[in-house]
């Protein structure tokens, strides 16, 4: 109920596996239909171009074990479908 009327999306990403999982609020919130298939690249075709290098450098930093996993990353998103 929370998720409903904050307007809110699910998504998963297991580094290890490469799995991405976006419920389709989210999918609707970066410009595909409902049931896309989604992957890594999908997200990268989403984040702005300008924006994607920051957003790479940020998951490898949090993917190295020296820094603890931090992610943190502002970037702007544009429609992938629409």
């Amino acid at each position: 109920m929370a998720l409903e009327s904050g307007g809110i999306g699910i998504h998963v990403w297991d580094p290890q596996t490469g799995e991405l999982v976006w419920d389709d609020r989210v999918r609707a919130q970066w410009g595909l239909r409902p049931g896309a298939h989604v992957d890594y690249e999908t997200f990268m075709q989403g984040v702005h171009p300008i924006d994607r290098a920051a957003v790479r450098e940020a998951i490898e930093r949090a993917l190295n074990p020296e820094n603890g996993g931090y992610y943190r990353a502002e970037y702007r998103a544009v429609g992938i479908e629409d």
